[in-house]
């Protein structure tokens, strides 16, 4: 067989199908083996995020069934354009509807939705690195496995927004794909490749802006990158091929605007109404130098050995925030610092002597942009600067956004080199090993599934409803009562207006409407704020749902 896998012979077209496949399952499997042994009981998330998850999933159900308006959830009423109150999940939608139609409920298919999106990753993944790269079938296989259990992507699996970094792949290879073509003078397929690309970042933007901006901001700085190490030849020889096909440039720039139009229409009207991020807020969620590496608690390899490293030799040190664990595996990290070294002194020895070392430097020059050094950031400049910065919070959220990057520099670096077989199959064993943790499960499916179902039907007179709070409102285990009294009652009026197709006031989210006020519905004055909002807004038909009893009540 060789002394290394570069030495490996592809194996035939049928045998490739058949490990791909073989090796997608084994990581569906490793990401959803507490979901399988515990028959789906038990799945990701909690019963606040997963909950609103699924009811704007539920929501593109009933749009491409025809059944409602796409930029109007359910929730809000009759605030209007409320699909972007917070992340819209629209490409998440599509892969959830086809398990919905076989009869499948809400929860499981949000679930299931998510194996799909990450195996879309993995397909991705394996083709960008074969197509793009140069990476033969085994080593492309390997930078799949990596990407798809990448610990910041899987360990925050309950949000199946920042899972779409699987697209990140598929996007990078419409564009490699386009500019190659552009090159080449392949103009038709050029307009074709740039067309799918420009329209499926519009839809990736509508299902996820963090993650959409961050292919945004790392694509602009590898550009300029690129077009700085190409120097005065490369810009003339643009210039001329710019000059030969303007037209099919203007045509594939003019379509990437359109595809983003929806996404301005929904989102536009509600930055300026929610206003920007305060610098101060999301320098504090940025990347101290410790969590580059830091995995957390919960990957089975690395995270207490890391922790219990720090506590000597950063004693000041304590992991907080949602996103700390975002980092980056000990070994992962020492390969892509080592095909950075490579592909920045020797180019030449890499198939792709412009590309790689562009992507090595930008890969770099961003990350350092968003560390947190003694409470400074040079994410400042990107925030005054980069167009959008200011709607982001999570910087940190940004490591997940690196995994493929750092993957494929890795990947590639190790590739490159000759280690023997014995010594490289532990290697390659090592590596995906330390990608393995234990996600966030905390949605009970038949509790909640308990808490949504409606044993009475809605009166006819009821055009929009409220809902009471839950009875013990206050003690829901695991989470403070302030979170509690917001969340708990809101979320399930949420997908109940899903499922019974009728609009509620209440609803909770990334942003709330201006004059809402439908929190702590266990004291006195609910009513009267459901009344005076009811006023406010000339509501007909408003009904009450008590949540408890699951009975009717019509108000006005």
């Amino acid at each position: 067989m060789g002394s290394n896998l570069r030495a490996w012979t592809d194996p035939g077209r049928a045998q490739r199908f058949l490990l791909l496949g073989i090796f997608l399952l084994l990581c569906l499997v490793v990401q959803d083996r507490y979901q399988l042994l515990d028959g789906f009981a038990v799945l990701h998330g909690d019963r606040y995020d997963a909950v609103i998850v699924a009811t704007i999933l539920e929501h593109w159900f009933h749009v491409l069934g025809g059944d409602a308006t796409w930029s109007q959830v359910n929730y809000f009423f009759p605030y209007t354009r409320t699909i972007a109150q917070t992340d819209a999940y629209f490409l998440v939608g599509i892969a959830y509807s086809p398990f919905r139609l076989f009869g499948l409920d809400p929860f499981i298919a949000t679930e299931l939705a998510s194996l799909v999106i990450k195996s879309s990753g993995f397909v991705g993944a394996y083709l960008l690195c074969r197509k793009a790269f140069s990476l033969s079938f085994y080593w492309a296989l390997l930078a799949a496995i990596l990407f798809t259990l990448s610990n910041g992507m899987t360990i925050h699996s309950q949000r199946i927004q920042l899972a779409t970094v699987a697209f990140a792949p598929i996007l990078t290879l419409l564009i490699w794909s386009a500019i190659t073509a552009f090159l080449e003078g392949h103009t038709r397929k050029f307009r074709v490749m740039g067309l799918a690309a420009g329209l499926f970042y519009g839809a990736w933007c509508l299902t996820c802006f963090y993650m959409a901006w961050f292919f945004a901001f790392y694509f602009s700085a590898f550009a300029v990158v690129m077009l700085v190490r190409a120097g005065r030849p490369g810009w003339a020889d643009l210039k001329t091929r710019l000059a030969a096909c303007y037209g099919s440039v203007i045509l594939v720039i003019g379509s990437a605007f359109v595809s983003l139009l929806p996404f301005i229409y929904a989102f536009l009207p509600k930055s300026r109404e929610s206003g920007v991020r305060a610098y101060e807020t999301v320098v504090a969620n940025t990347i101290p130098i410790e969590n580059i590496l830091q995995v957390g608690y919960d990957n089975i390899l690395y995270g207490h050995l890391y922790n219990r490293i720090l506590s000597y030799l950063s004693p000041g040190y304590w992991p907080q925030g949602e996103y700390y664990n975002t980092g980056f595996t000990v070994l992962l990290f020492f390969l892509f610092l080592c095909g950075c070294i490579r592909f920045l002194r020797k180019p030449h020895q890499a198939s792709t002597e412009l590309v790689l070392p562009s992507l090595v430097i930008a890969s770099v020059l961003t990350w350092l942009l968003t560390l947190n050094v003694s409470h400074h950031s040079a994410w400042f400049f990107v925030y005054e600067l980069f167009p959008g910065a200011k709607a982001l919070n999570v910087v940190a959220a940004y490591q997940i956004f690196l995994a493929l990057p750092v993957v494929v520099i890795a990947v590639k670096y190790l590739s490159l080199k000759h280690i023997p077989l014995p010594v490289l199959l532990p290697l390659a064993a090592l590596l995906v090993a330390g990608e393995i943790n234990k996600p966030y499960l905390n949605l009970d499916r038949q509790a909640e599934l308990a808490r949504i179902s409606m044993p009475h039907a809605p009166p006819d007179a009821c055009r929009v409803f409220y809902v009471s709070g839950w009875e013990g409102q206050d003690s829901f285990p695991g989470f403070p009562e302030w979170i509690n009294n917001y969340y708990a009652h809101n979320v399930s009026a949420m997908i109940i207006a899903q499922m019974i197709r009728i609009p509620t006031i209440n609803g909770v989210a990334s942003f709330n409407p201006p004059d809402w006020n439908f929190g702590f519905p266990n004291n006195p004055d609910y009513a009267e704020r459901v009344s005076a909002y009811a006023k406010k807004h000339g509501l007909v038909g408003l009904c009450r749902l008590d949540l408890n009893s699951k009975q009717w009540l019509v108000v006005e």
